[in-house]
Order: structure tokens, then C-alpha cells, then sequence
């Protein structure tokens, strides 16, 4: 997936992102603390970690830095330009790139109320009429 800047766009696997979530919940972390974050739902390996890092290494997701012994790895990528991708990768995939489809898709499957919806809409309109005013 392109951005608008005409430059690759880093769309994760699910683990990837098993991953980068991690480390952006825990900043600089080594292999056993992500691993022991990651195992929380599902069980993940020593090894399996350690092979999605080098995998994110290899495709500048993350760094690596030496601390005596141990390799502590850091996102260098953020949450919300992975979130922002993924979001319209699967906006056009499943919802014809529109985002009214989505909200009613959400609407309809319980995934979002009508009353929290509301909410957003509202807040939106005092932001705007804000910034009118200024």
C-alpha cells in the first residue's frame, strides 16, 4: 500500500503486530519481555518472538541495541500510521472505501451504539464550531 507521500507503507502480519503492539505498550524491551507480554492471550515461544523481531528488523519496523549481553529492541514505526494503514487497506477491501458503509457495517453488527456514535459526532461539531469562532 502506497501513502500520499508516493512511499511503502508498512502493513504488519497479525503476529507482526502481536509484536509491534508490545513494544508499544512497553517502549525498549528485550525478547523475553515481549514474549511474556505477547503470551497473555495466546502462547507465544522464546523463539517465535525473537524470529517475528528479526523479521521487523529486517523490514526497519524496529531497531536493535546492544545493553551488555542483551539485545533491547524499540518500535520505530507508530501505532497510528500502522493503524491508519490497516484501517483503509481493510476500509477498501471490505467496505467499497467508504467510510459511511463502515459505520453502518458497525452499527449493525453491534460493534459500535448508537449512543457512543452520537457522542462522536457531537464532540466533532463543538470542535468545529470552535474553530469557526477563533
Amino acid at each position: 500500500m502506497w501513502n500520499a507521500q508516493n512511499t511503502v507503507v508498512f502493513l504488519p502480519t497479525e503476529r507482526e503486530y502481536k509484536i509491534l503492539s508490545a513494544l508499544w505498550k512497553l517502549g525498549p524491551s528485550t525478547v523475553g519481555e515481549i514474549q511474556t507480554l505477547c503470551s497473555e492471550e495466546r502462547p507465544m515461544g522464546y523463539t517465535t518472538a525473537l524470529k517475528f523481531l528479526q523479521i521487523l528488523l529486517a523490514k526497519k519496523a524496529v531497531t536493535r541495541l546492544r545493553d551488555g549481553r542483551r539485545d533491547v529492541y524499540e518500535a520505530i514505526i507508530g501505532i497510528d500510521e500502522v493503524n491508519r494503514a490497516l484501517f483503509i487497506k481493510y476500509l477498501r477491501l471490505i467496505h467499497e472505501g467508504s467510510p459511511l458503509h463502515w459505520v453502518r457495517s458497525a452499527l449493525k453488527w453491534k460493534l459500535i451504539k448508537s449512543k457512543d456514535l452520537r457522542r462522536l459526532l457531537i464532540k466533532k461539531k463543538t470542535k468545529v464550531s470552535k474553530k469557526k469562532k477563533k
